[in-house]
């Protein structure tokens, strides 16, 4: 009989172990998810963004330079899988963050002009980005020709208002 209150207080003296040290392990354990938009180069756009890998430590967030992500491929033969992301380093262990793949300056540039793959096919970017680009130009030409021509009333308002306080 004394076995059986033996091998209990021995099972408990386990199980009160493994609770202690549970917290702690867990708390060495920090890991994120590294999110990326992929790059078809058949259309020349971008997926929405999913995740691409479990990165360990604390998720360091957006906000990074664009960078490009080459998968390693499994086989040789295999072709890269391009990504673009925001997210800060570290980036995920089989993932060449080089710049070195063909693909990487399309998909930066799909990235930067926004080009995104729509779910019927095709692709979408801003409708406006040439008409935006051609009417800041010809802004700043009205505004350079529009200075000189508000200047001058202003001070000759200015001066008239001086006049007529006495200064």
């Amino acid at each position: 009989m004394k076995a059986l209150p033996l091998a209990i207080s021995s099972a408990l003296v386990a199980i009160a172990s493994v609770v202690a040290l549970a917290p702690a392990a867990c708390d060495d354990v920090r890991a994120h998810i590294y999110a990326a938009r992929l790059y078809e180069p058949d259309r020349g756009c971008l997926d929405p963004p999913s995740s691409i890998d479990v990165v360990d430590g604390d998720d360091p967030g957006l906000g990074c330079a664009l960078t490009c992500l080459a998968s390693v491929p499994v086989d040789a033969g295999d072709p890269a899988m391009i990504y673009v992301s925001t997210m800060c380093p570290p980036y995920p262990t089989f993932y060449d963050v080089s710049g070195a793949s063909p693909d990487c300056v399309r998909a930066l540039a799909a990235a930067k002009d926004s080009v995104l793959c729509s779910a019927d096919g095709g692709t979408r970017a801003p409708a406006d980005a040439g008409a935006d680009a051609a009417d800041t130009g010809a802004d700043a030409a009205d505004t350079g020709d529009a200075a000189p021509a508000d200047a001058s009333p202003d001070v000759s308002s200015d001066a008239s208002d001086a006049a007529a306080d006495g200064s």
